[in-house]
């Protein structure tokens, strides 16, 4: 036997696992490799006397039979004899790159109303400038544009590139219009991976099975074109954002299964019905009492189909499957937008209740981090306490002792190992 192990290096098959040192003498090769997204054996050879050598060993792993899938490491290096194995003698060690975080007006983009049928010089009255057009002279938008994620008032919006070196923020005009603010975030994916925005079309969407509602569960099937294969898929519906979450996962090669009876769209639909523009969605209100909102047509197929391709509404494929995802609880100061943190600050991107975006400044006060945001309130809906899925309707009426609190946040780390 040339080679004898003497350590691993691995991390687990956790999302926000780190790597770190593991005996694995006791495992098969088949419990490692299902236990393991990571794994480096360290390794010694007879020829290299003091010498650590470094396997990737999940690169190797289509060499192996189902036989050897049942041995440990010491008989297949025993087995493996005086064969040469791919090593090196540096261990690569892992670093972190992760999603930022960037106000679009702090970080001195220029923003401009622009309606995308017509050209950004026309003169359009402002009714009639649905999408936004963001530019920056320093930034080359043609390199930089497939990796940013643009999010307005909280809400994420499609973009596509456009003339003039500039970046076209589709519908998010109108919904600056709907909600009466100006706020604009940039994600940016550039130390993790090229990113391509896909629109979800009424045709991807299907039952489970013929004849159940979709808002228990759906398929969505991508067109030839496209491939999961090396991607990892994030998912935006009605502008929140979902990573690798339960609410869909993968399936197929071009095929996810969406778990729509994780979704909580009755709190989302209120949550964002005064801010994004929901009318195309149809659902049903009581003539007699406008707020009143029908359960049956806000969960029926038509209302789910139109919901889940609404502008804000998209796949999003990054070029890497290697990542991690780690959520950072912010200190609620019970304090009206005002949060903060004792560890040292990342420009992560910052969350509330629902996963909707919440644009912040950040500053350094003595030992922390103070996040301040828009007010984050969590509203305590009468209908709550109610069997309110058997109800004809529901509103926004909440306890009159204690209509709502201050709600907690996080921040996201999102990234890659490089």
């Amino acid at each position: 036997m040339a080679y004898t192990l003497v350590g691993a290096s691995v991390r687990t098959r956790d999302l926000a696992a780190r790597w770190e040192d593991a005996d694995l003498t006791s495992l098969t090769i088949g419990q490692i490799y299902t236990t393991y997204q990571g794994v480096y054996l360290l390794l010694t050879h007879f020829a290299y006397p003091g010498i650590t050598l470094y396997l990737n060993f999940i690169e190797i792993r289509d060499d192996f039979t189902a036989l050897q899938l049942n041995w440990t490491l010491a008989q297949w290096l025993t087995d493996h004899g005086d064969a040469t194995l791919p090593t090196t003698t540096s261990f690569p060690t892992p670093r972190e790159r992760y999603v930022k975080y960037n106000d679009a007006f702090l970080a001195g983009y220029d923003v401009e109303l622009i309606n995308v049928g017509h050209s950004p010089d026309s003169e359009l009255p402002p009714g009639d400038r649905f999408d936004l057009m963001i530019r920056k002279p320093s930034v080359n938008m043609s390199q930089m544009w497939r990796y940013f994620l643009c999010s307005v008032n909280g809400y994420l919006h499609r973009s596509i590139l456009g003339a003039n070196n500039a970046l076209y923020i589709l519908e998010g005009g109108r919904t600056r219009n709907v909600s009466g603010n100006n706020h604009l975030g940039l994600m940016s994916f550039r130390e993790v991976g090229r990113t391509t925005q896909v629109p979800i079309t009424d045709t991807m969407l299907h039952p489970l099975q013929a004849g159940q509602p979709l808002s228990e569960g759906a398929l969505l099937t991508l067109p030839e074109e496209y491939s999961l294969a090396t991607k990892t898929v994030l998912l935006v519906v009605g502008g929140y954002l979902h990573v690798l979450d339960g609410l869909y996962s993968v399936i197929g090669e071009r095929t996810l299964k969406l778990h729509l009876a994780n979704l909580n769209l009755a709190d989302r639909y209120f949550e964002s019905r005064d801010h994004l523009n929901l009318e195309p969605l149809g659902v049903e209100r009581s003539l007699a009492s406008p707020n009143k909102t029908s359960v049956n047509s806000l969960y029926s197929d038509a209302v789910i189909r139109k919901y889940l391709t609404l502008p804000q509404s998209f796949l999003i494929f990054v070029d890497t499957v290697n990542v991690y995802k780690r959520l950072h609880r912010l200190d609620n100061t019970k304090l009206p937008g005002v949060y903060q943190q004792e560890t040292p600050f990342f420009r992560l991107p910052m969350f509330g209740t629902h996963g909707k975006v919440q644009d912040y400044i950040a500053y350094q006060e003595y030992q922390k981090y103070v996040y301040n945001t828009n007010y984050l309130n969590e509203p305590h809906y009468n209908y709550r306490t109610t069997e309110w899925r058997l109800e004809n309707g529901i509103d926004e009426t909440m306890y009159s002792s204690r209509p709502f609190h201050i709600a907690d946040s996080f921040l996201m780390e999102f990234g890659t190992f490089v």
